[in-house]
């Protein structure tokens, strides 16, 4: 039986450079309503690139500090007090506390029972480890979809814009996803979404190809992870009652273009999963609605790319970096 722990690091807040495996003497043991997972699946995305790059607010992290939202495995050891859970059990990691706290990077991770789900038998362990971020993020700010709302999905081949593309779609909505590339133009279209916009065009481009989807009235939904000065171009080929979800800045400072919502009522909300996810009667209900349709299959896969091997994780973020992904970035140990 392994007795060590390889475990991704990192001393500094910086780049990928940064990262580095250290293959840790003994693994970690559970404490109180803990359990120890031993990981078979790893899912990783740009939230910990975030994170290692220093530029998330509000947390007190000590180096060295591993990170990570998701794994799926297998449980070899309960702590006191666990209730739901038991050794040998297939399960999965939910987002619901900080990375500084609880990490799935490494062979064996440890992890609150609150913070873990039962895997579908239909559901492989890579499936499982791709699944969850993107699902839950989507669920909370989707949920209240209604039947035939246009939804403007950007950036949308990222894995939580594949999840939100699934949500929306059985939800009743009528999907327009974004990419700066037309390559991905296809692979939107097969994966659920009823229309396709290439953001990198000319802005005014952008806003008359939505109002001819729209027929007119503009977007009611608008999912962004992007923010920055392309707020200015959302708000324009918004519907009068629209609502904007803003789930990340990757496109810098946001500006508040108070005029224009308040004469067209248009809410633009900061959205962040864990002020949902840490609510165990809201948690309940969005991992309730996701089980159910991954049991039916009715979402489909988020992977894009898989590597092998622990030892292959660094290399996974540096793709991760490069800005060419389809879905999500999952490791096979």
């Amino acid at each position: 039986m392994k007795t060590t722990n390889k475990t991704l690091l990192f001393d500094k807040f910086g780049s990928v450079d940064n990262l580095y495996i250290k293959d840790i003497k003994e693994k970690p043991e559970p404490k109180d309503n803990e359990v120890r997972i031993k990981n078979v699946s790893i899912g990783i995305g740009r939230v910990e690139t975030i994170y290692y790059c220093g530029y998330i607010q509000g947390i007190d992290v000590k180096f060295p500090s591993s990170l990570g939202y998701e794994s799926s495995g297998v449980i070899d050891a309960v702590g006191k007090d666990v209730k739901n859970f038991k050794v040998g059990e297939s399960v999965s990691v939910l987002q619901n506390t900080t990375q500084d706290k609880y990490n799935t990077n490494a062979e064996y991770c440890i992890q609150p029972e609150g913070s873990i789900v039962k895997n579908p038998t239909n559901v492989t362990h890579e499936q499982a480890a791709s699944i969850w971020f993107s699902y839950l993020t989507a669920y909370f700010p989707l949920k209240s979809i209604k039947e035939g709302q246009f939804i403007l999905i950007t950036a949308a081949a990222a894995s939580t814009g594949l999840g939100a593309i699934q949500i929306a779609k059985i939800l009743g909505a009528k999907v327009i996803a974004t990419s700066r590339s037309d390559s991905k133009k296809q692979q939107l279209l097969d994966f659920g979404a009823d229309y396709f916009v290439n953001t990198s065009q000319d802005s005014k481009e952008f806003e008359k190809q939505i109002f001819e989807i729209t027929n007119g009235k503009g977007v009611d939904i608008v999912y962004d992870p992007i923010g920055g000065p392309f707020i200015q171009n959302i708000v324009n080929v918004c519907a009068q009652n629209a609502r904007i979800v803003i789930y990340g800045v990757t496109g810098g400072d946001t500006p508040f273009l108070t005029r224009q919502l308040f004469y067209r009522n248009i809410k633009m909300e900061a959205y962040l999963v864990f002020n949902f996810s840490t609510d165990p009667i809201q948690l309940k209900e969005a991992v309730d609605f996701i089980t159910k349709n991954l049991e039916q299959n009715k979402f489909k896969l988020l992977i894009g790319k898989r590597y092998q091997g622990f030892d292959s994780i660094i290399d996974a973020y540096k793709f991760i970096e490069k800005n060419d992904l389809f879905g999500k970035v999952v490791i096979n140990l």
